[in-house]
């Protein structure tokens, strides 16, 4: 897409978002996911490029697969490489298995749609990146200018035999210099120059001067080649033999790569080291043991700031290494406590042992077994724990012993949780969290980035979107990170948690309000309306800053809480008075509990159960008196022009809020049409619950009365 038309769409999008008006909140925060506090709004230039991502994946194929455009791309490209690099026509194959790069800037005859798909794809780091090639791959790859060679052995592209094996011996592929080089020879065979044997007469009258010296010329283009693209050199990847038993340990293979379009890795590093010379498994030192151990995984409100993780880890009776765990993960989830917590088992242990873990979750078994080649293929992206998850199954390679892990149900004896529990310190989560296993294993082959031939559009943009976050996250608001403080310490005053950033953000979207609400909601926590301070800085208009009636600055806690024109007290008596129908505690109202009110569950305060229909009416109750009162504030600044004597009765702010009430009643009375709304419809026995207390003749109502 052009880049004109590209500009154009996206001002037409931000014009739509903010109603042709200037926009309050920047677009890499309206891009961003909800649960970061954006709208994932489409972003058009990273959806071009996934765009162009996918072309390159076409244009990558191998075989019948391959369209007749990626060959005549080949050829375009072939003959824009700088004069600098000397690379004969004939040697051009594909700039991504050759070390040679074409020219993408100034005048060349390049068309610009494949500069364009170069220049994304050089971007976001599209390359040949295979931690342990298989022979058939090896012997794929062009011998000359191969991407593998070392820089530190020589020249073996350019000389007068190598020239001997393309033009006489028509050399092409590593597997085709292979077979030349190991070609038998007759017993008569000698080496020297003059030899009399039928092979070597056969190649001078073929036009080879010297076939000793060209072989010997032939194993040094080999010796160039890096130890992992060494077809002579043994596969360092081979499937890890398993144990006679009905359950096969955790792979230790990262991939298996039969082909080369497969090896083609997007978002990968940008900055890689020469893979000279792999590491494998190093064989064990001492006595190799079978190890039984028992994990039992606690985590302690859960989703909420102060979440607290750990877990009991269990080596047998009296044995020394019986010990409780604090998890130190900057998310402190049960997930990420269970493979933090594998992950320091492994670390303790020696690496020639066979470990069997015992866990009373199932997490880390599926991710490290049933969804890790798919999740390496994805590059991790949208991956929960991904770092931790990377690390460990990095660890798990690079170790001898193999890995277990099981349901602890499924331990050989059944006192499992009172042995776990026999660990836990009589107050383990005042204790210090241990400190975080080291996040890098160096010794392990690691899988960076996605596997582009098995990617869609949809994940390319996902990817995009991540590696753009990471590279240059929109800094946080000022206004919104103290609005985010607010709302976190009143969800706790309502239900005694102190929810994350994503909580707080998925509540202000929740579903369960109307879009009206959300859409302002989104907009109060951002600061994004023009109000107070907005004003103070714009020349001749620094008097709207302040409200006319009560004289200080309008603020949106002013605006709901204390303004004297809004009718927000006559609002609020109302809500009080609604709300003691259900005969529960009041909490006293904040601009924290306005904001975090999304967040509340109400409790039952002997039982301490989760009351549903309270906290549904609590959350709707304050959300439409909060939005209301937002109306009704516009409705005298601008409608009223702001009149002191024209200001909003405390009758006529009851009366609609009362009328608010009522229109939402019937909504969701409407909304229990399960054959009109099907899975959206809502269940009568939550209308129910929610609204029973406050209809006026209820025991007049028929049974049926939804």
């Amino acid at each position: 897409m052009n880049k004109d038309i590209e500009a154009m769409i996206e001002k037409k999008i931000k014009n739509f978002m903010w109603d042709d008006k200037s926009p309050m909140v920047s677009q890499g925060i309206l891009n961003s996911p909800i649960g970061q506090g954006g709208k994932k709004l489409l972003n058009i230039a990273a959806r071009n490029e996934a765009i162009e991502l996918m072309r390159l994946k076409t244009y990558l194929g191998a075989g019948e697969a391959r369209p007749k455009w990626a060959l005549v791309a080949d050829s375009l490209i072939a003959q824009v490489i700088p004069s600098n690099l000397k690379v004969d026509p004939e040697d051009r194959q594909s700039t991504y298995l050759q070390n040679w790069k074409p020219k993408l800037n100034g005048n060349n005859t390049l068309p610009t749609s494949l500069k364009k798909m170069i220049k994304v794809a050089n971007k976001h780091n599209v390359k040949l990146d295979v931690p342990h090639p298989c022979l058939e791959m090896k012997r794929e790859m062009p011998v000359w200018h191969h991407k593998g060679q070392s820089k530190h052995r020589g020249r073996p592209n350019h000389g007068r035999w190598q020239n001997c094996h393309r033009h006489t011996h028509k050399i092409k592929t590593v597997g085709e210099m292979q077979d030349y080089l190991n070609k038998t020879r007759p017993p008569n065979h000698l080496e020297r120059k003059n030899c009399r044997c039928p092979s070597c007469r056969q190649d001078r009258d073929n036009g080879c001067e010297n076939p000793r010296e060209c072989r010997n010329a032939a194993k040094r283009v080999l010796d160039a080649l890096q130890t992992k693209w060494d077809p002579r050199k043994p596969a360092t990847n081979q499937p890890i033999a398993q144990l006679p038993s009905e359950e096969p340990s955790i792979s230790k293979n990262a991939g298996n790569w039969m082909k080369i379009p497969a090896g083609y890795r997007v978002f990968g590093q940008t900055k890689t080291t020469e893979d000279d010379a792999p590491v494998g498994i190093q064989p064990p030192q001492g006595e190799q043991e079978h190890i039984n151990i028992h994990i039992h995984v606690r985590c302690i409100g859960e989703g909420n700031e102060n979440a607290k993780v750990g877990a009991a880890i269990w080596y047998g009776e009296d044995n020394p290494r019986n010990v409780f765990y604090r998890c130190s993960s900057t998310k402190q989830t049960a997930q990420a406590g269970e493979a933090e917590t594998i992950l320091h088992i492994l670390q303790q242990s020696e690496g020639q042992d066979d470990i069997k873990i015992f866990s009373n979750m199932d997490y880390c078994r599926k991710m490290l077994t049933t969804h890790l080649h798919q999740s390496e293929d994805r590059g991790w992206i949208g991956t929960p724990n991904k770092e931790i998850l990377q690390c460990l199954i990095a660890k798990i390679r690079s170790r001898w012993g193999k890995l277990w892990i099981s349901k602890l149900e499924e331990a050989p004896q059944h006192q499992n949780d009172e042995h776990a529990d026999s660990l836990i310190p009589p107050q383990p989560w005042t204790e210090a969290p241990t400190p975080a296993p080291a996040q890098h294993e160096m010794d392990a082959p690691i899988l960076h980035g996605a596997r582009l031939e098995t990617m869609s559009q949809s994940l390319l943009y996902q990817g995009i979107m991540e590696t753009r976050t990471l590279k240059s996250a929109p800094g946080a608001r000022r206004t919104t990170l103290i609005n985010m403080d607010m709302a976190r310490h009143g969800a706790e005053a309502l239900s005694g948690d102190l929810p994350t950033d994503e909580t707080i953000w998925r509540s202000v979207n929740s579903k369960e309000m109307p879009v009206r609400i959300r859409a302002y909601m989104w907009k109060a926590m951002h600061g994004a309306y023009k109000i107070g301070s907005w004003w103070g800085h714009i020349q001749d208009l620094q008097y709207r800053q302040d409200c006319h009636v009560c004289g200080v600055e309008e603020t949106m806690e002013h605006i709901l809480l204390q303004c004297q024109a809004t009718g927000q007290k006559a609002i609020w008596a109302a809500v009080e008075q609604l709300w003691g129908a259900k005969k529960l505690k009041w909490t006293p109202l904040t601009m924290g509990v306005l904001l975090g009110c999304g967040m509340a569950n109400i409790r039952d305060e002997r039982s301490r159960e989760k009351l549903v229909g309270a906290s549904r009416l609590y959350r709707i109750l304050i959300t439409e008196a909060n939005h209301l009162i937002w109306k009704l504030r516009c409705e005298w600044k601008i409608s009223r022009e702001a009149d002191p004597e024209r200001k909003i009765t405390q009758e006529e702010a009851q009366r609609k809020y009362v009328t608010t009430l009522n229109k939402r009643l019937r909504l969701e009375c409407l909304m229990t049409d399960s054959r009109r709304y099907q899975h959206k419809a809502l269940h009568p026995s939550v209308v129910e619950k929610t609204w029973w207390d406050l209809l006026q003749n209820k025991h007049d109502l028929s049974e049926h009365w939804i």
